[in-house]
């Protein structure tokens, strides 16, 4: 996880420096790596700067990153990376309980026995991730589980939905490494959805789901103190 203390520069944008550089996920990834940190202002002609582009591209990019729920506008400031308040955090997770328990009861009637292994190839990588102490490949592979249950369910606006709430639950897990102190839970606490799965226990699956995004939530709480305000955010 990135921390204060060895924050990226602006600086490293420079890399994706070009006339053929997607601006959007250039700031996305910069927003989720920790190069613009919660409260950070962005600015536009800096970024056009920096990427060695016209301001109307960042300006557009902003504007998405904006419907994405990581970016807020403030009128006469400009953006900000979005900072995350406890009720923020506790509309995250139950929502993402209810969406995923959802697409759980979907996949689960359809789910074959190739789905299921490749489910369960994701967790072996999640356990020797773990033990390799690879804390930003474990978070990858543990959105991989959660992307190809939600495919799995075969439900355009869930998926829609899922996506942009996944951007926002991705961006807020980088910002709490606590979760993941204890590196060899994670691929544990995924073991029961698949075993429920092959067991055909779509109920005890769901259950398995809940009890896992509820574990996060109260360990992403208990930290929330990590996750401070800015002086002078809007």
């Amino acid at each position: 996880m990135t921390q204060k203390n060895d924050r990226p520069s602006l600086s490293q944008l420079k890399r994706f420096s070009g006339l053929d550089v997607d601006v959007l996920e250039v700031l996305r990834e910069a927003i989720l790596d920790g190069v613009f940190q919660p409260g950070d202002r962005l600015n536009e002609s800096h970024i056009a700067d920096q990427l060695n582009i016209s301001r109307g591209p960042v300006r557009e990019a902003l504007r998405r990153l904006e419907e994405m729920g990581l970016v807020v506008r403030s009128p006469g400031r400009g953006c900000f990376v979005r900072q995350y308040e406890r009720r923020d955090i506790e509309e995250l997770w139950t929502l993402r309980s209810v969406l995923e328990q959802f697409a759980i009861g979907l996949a689960s009637p359809v789910a074959t026995k190739k789905d299921l292994r490749h489910l369960s190839e994701i967790i072996n990588k999640m356990h020797q991730a773990a033990a390799e102490k690879e804390q930003r490949k474990l978070l990858k592979l543990d959105f991989q589980f959660h992307d190809y249950l939600l495919e799995l369910a075969n439900h355009s606006l869930l998926k829609e939905t899922w996506q942009s709430l996944g951007i926002r639950i991705q961006r807020f897990l980088y910002l709490q490494p606590a979760i993941y102190d204890n590196l060899d839970k994670i691929p544990q606490t995924h073991e029961p959805i698949v075993s429920a799965l092959k067991a055909g226990d779509t109920a005890k699956a769901q259950e398995a789901i809940e009890q896992h995004i509820s574990e996060v939530a109260e360990l992403s709480l208990s930290d929330q103190k990590d996750l401070g305000r800015k002086e002078g955010f809007p």
